[in-house]
C-alpha cells in the first residue's frame, strides 16, 4: 500500500485524482466498494492532498470532478474515515488523524487562496462539502472547522482583489455565502477577525458584485450549488 507520505511527484494531483474517479464509478454497490478497498484508497488519495503545494497553472482541474464523485459516494454508502478517524493504537503517537473530508478541505481552502486558477472550482466545492455529507451532532464541529477555514481563504483571497472587480469577486463571495447559511455566527467572527468591519463589507461587496458586468460568463452551476438551491 501506498503510504501518503510517498508525495508524487508536481503534476502527478491530476493523474491520480482522474484514476480513482474512475474507480469510484465503478463501484456499483457495496459489495464493489468493500472488494475494491475504495476506504484505503480514499484515506491515501486524501492525506495527499492535504499536503499536496505543487498546484501548477496548467493543471487540469479534475481533482475537483473527483471530489464530487467522492462526496457522493459517501452520501451513498457512507463510509466511517470519511467524516472521522480513529486515534491509532500505540506505538503510534495518539493523536487523530484526519478526516477524509477534513483533508479534502485542507486542499480546497489552499486552492481557494492561493492558485488562481483553481479558486472557482474550489469554491464551487464549498457547498458540497458543507451540505452533502451528514454532520451528526457528536461530528458537528467538523462541519464548523470547515466552514471557518473556507471563509477565512476566500475573504482573505477576495481582500487581495478587492481594489479592482474582477471574476473571481463572485465565487469567492458566494463561497463565503455558503459557509454563512448554516454558521452565521461563526463566519461572521471569522470575517470580523480578518478585518475589522469585514461582515459589512462581505455583504456590500456580494450586493455590489451583481451589479458588474466584468464577469461575462459566469458558471450557473456553481452559483446554484453555492446558493444550495
Amino acid at each position: 500500500m501506498v503510504q501518503a507520505t510517498d508525495v508524487p511527484p508536481t503534476s502527478c494531483i491530476d493523474h491520480l485524482s482522474t484514476m480513482l474517479r474512475f474507480i469510484v464509478i465503478a463501484a456499483t454497490n457495496c459489495n464493489v466498494f468493500v472488494e475494491l478497498r475504495l476506504t484505503d484508497l480514499l484515506i491515501v488519495w486524501a492525506d495527499i492532498l492535504a499536503s499536496w503545494n505543487g498546484w501548477e497553472e496548467s493543471e487540469d482541474l479534475s481533482v475537483f470532478d473527483c471530489i464530487e464523485e467522492v462526496v457522493g459516494i459517501n452520501n451513498k454508502y457512507g463510509f466511517r474515515s470519511f467524516l472521522f478517524r480513529d486515534i491509532p493504537s500505540p506505538p503510534a503517537m495518539p493523536v487523530r488523524p484526519r478526516s477524509v473530508v477534513e483533508s479534502i478541505g485542507s486542499f480546497v481552502s489552499k486552492a481557494i487562496l492561493e492558485y488562481p486558477s483553481a479558486t472557482r472550482r474550489a469554491c464551487s466545492c464549498v457547498h458540497t462539502l458543507l451540505y452533502v455529507p451528514d454532520y451528526s451532532s457528536d461530528i458537528e464541529g467538523v462541519g464548523k472547522s470547515l466552514a471557518m477555514v473556507f471563509a477565512e481563504s476566500a475573504f482573505s483571497h477576495f481582500l487581495a482583489l478587492r481594489e479592482k472587480p474582477c471574476t473571481l469577486w463572485r465565487p469567492l463571495l458566494l463561497a463565503i455565502s455558503s459557509c454563512y447559511i448554516s454558521y452565521s455566527d461563526i463566519v461572521e467572527g471569522v470575517l470580523e477577525k480578518v478585518i475589522s468591519g469585514g461582515f459589512e463589507l462581505w455583504v456590500s461587496s456580494l450586493a455590489f458584485s451583481y451589479s458588474l458586468t466584468c464577469d461575462d460568463s459566469p458558471s450557473v452551476v456553481s452559483e446554484v450549488k453555492l446558493y444550495g438551491e
